[in-house]
C-alpha cells in the first residue's frame, strides 16, 4: 500500500472510529482492498452488495495461488481468526454485519448533514455545507478536535437509522 493510500485508508476508519464504529483489523484490511476506503463508498454498502463483498472476500484474497503465499500472519491478517484456515468459507459474521450497518448509518449522516467530512494531510476537518452557490463566501471550518460533545453526539445519534443487510 502507497503511502497515499495508507492515509486515505487510517483517515477513513479513524473518522469512524471518532464516532464509534470500531472495526476488526481484518475487516479494515478487506474493506480497503475492495476499494471501501472512503465515505462516500461506506454509505454504499447493502444487502446487495454485501454478499459481492464475501464473494470476492472468497475469490480475489482467497485464490489458492495468492492464499498459499500468505503467511499465519498475513490470512489472519485478511480472514480473522475464524476463517485464516478456511478463506473458501468466508462470509461475514453477525458481529461484523452490525459493525458495516454502523458504518453505513454513520457515513449516511456524515455525508448528507450540514457537516461533511474531507480527510486530507492527516488532518480530519468538518465543513459547513454552504446554502448559496456564492463562493466569494469562505467555508466555515471545524477540527474535529474542536467539536463538542454534543455536537459530536448529535452526529452519532442521529446516524442511528435501523440499516438492514
Amino acid at each position: 500500500m502507497d503511502s497515499e493510500s495508507e492515509k486515505r485508508f487510517s483517515e477513513v476508519f479513524k473518522v469512524l472510529g471518532e464516532h464509534g464504529v470500531e472495526f476488526a483489523p481484518y475487516m479494515c484490511n478487506i474493506l480497503d482492498t475492495l476499494g471501501y476506503n472512503c465515505l462516500q463508498a461506506m454509505a454504499n454498502i447493502n444487502v446487495d452488495n454485501l454478499s459481492e463483498l464475501e464473494t470476492c472476500v472468497r475469490s480475489i484474497l482467497g485464490d489458492q495461488e495468492a492464499y498459499g503465499k500468505m503467511d499465519d500472519e498475513t490470512k489472519e491478517r485478511y480472514f480473522g481468526r475464524v476463517f485464516k484456515n478456511s478463506p473458501g468459507r468466508f462470509v461475514f459474521l453477525p458481529g461484523d454485519k452490525a459493525v458495516l450497518r454502523a458504518a453505513v448509518a454513520v457515513s449516511k449522516n456524515l455525508l448528507g448533514s450540514s457537516l461533511f467530512v474531507a480527510c486530507n494531510n492527516r488532518n480530519t476537518r468538518f465543513h459547513r455545507k454552504r446554502k448559496t452557490p456564492d463562493s466569494s463566501q469562505p467555508r466555515s471550518v471545524i477540527s474535529s478536535n474542536q467539536m463538542t460533545g454534543t455536537t459530536k453526539l448529535s452526529l452519532e445519534v442521529r446516524a442511528m437509522n435501523v440499516i438492514q443487510f
